[in-house]
């Protein structure tokens, strides 16, 4: 089994991830560093950006991820402020500003970026989703207001049904083979 470091203080996101790398021979380890997050526009040179400043600090093999949305109709808004964004709107928030919209949809970038004394590599993903009408679930508020699913469940909902409302299995087939490499 590969053993790879996984650079987050975010419980929940360590265990969707080990959904994933289980079954694909791949043990994550959680480590909890303090690393200053830039700002940018670009969800790959945030992600970029921690990755290098943990590998130097840890000169160890090691995953960072980081993801953002695009609003379409809010033209591309909040991006890599979402975690921010939560902090400061409800889900009301976000159901009034999308209210006179008719794109409801919404783009979640998921980037992973790998590091090691071999080099650097990004792995992307995108998902498209839509606003619902009404506020669904517990947890951040974009979650209770944004679904990927066909079946109309939030991310909240599926968050508290141990469900992933996204299907992340070919990202991270791409890191377990990356992984071969180190």
């Amino acid at each position: 089994m590969t053993k790879i470091l996984y650079i987050t203080k975010n419980k929940y996101k360590v265990e969707s991830a080990k959904r994933y790398t289980k079954k694909l021979g791949i043990e994550l380890i959680q480590k909890k560093l303090d690393i200053e997050e830039i700002q940018s526009d670009s969800i790959a040179k945030i992600a970029k950006h921690k990755a290098k400043k943990a590998f130097k600090f840890l000169k160890k093999p090691l995953i960072v991820s980081d993801s953002g949305w695009r609003i379409p109709a809010l033209k591309g808004f909040p991006g890599p402020y979402m975690h921010y964004i939560n902090n400061w709107f409800s889900s009301e928030d976000f159901l009034i500003l999308m209210a006179n919209k008719k794109d409801k949809s919404v783009i979640l970038e998921h980037v992973i970026c790998g590091i090691s004394s071999k080099g650097i590599k990004i792995f992307k993903k995108e998902f498209v989703g839509k606003f619902v009408k009404n506020p669904k679930g517990k947890g951040l508020s974009s979650d209770q207001v944004i679904s990927f699913k066909n079946n109309k469940h939030t991310l909240a909902e599926c968050q508290n049904i141990n469900q992933d409302s996204t299907d992340d299995t070919d990202l991270w087939k791409k890191i377990h083979q990356w992984s071969k490499n180190l």
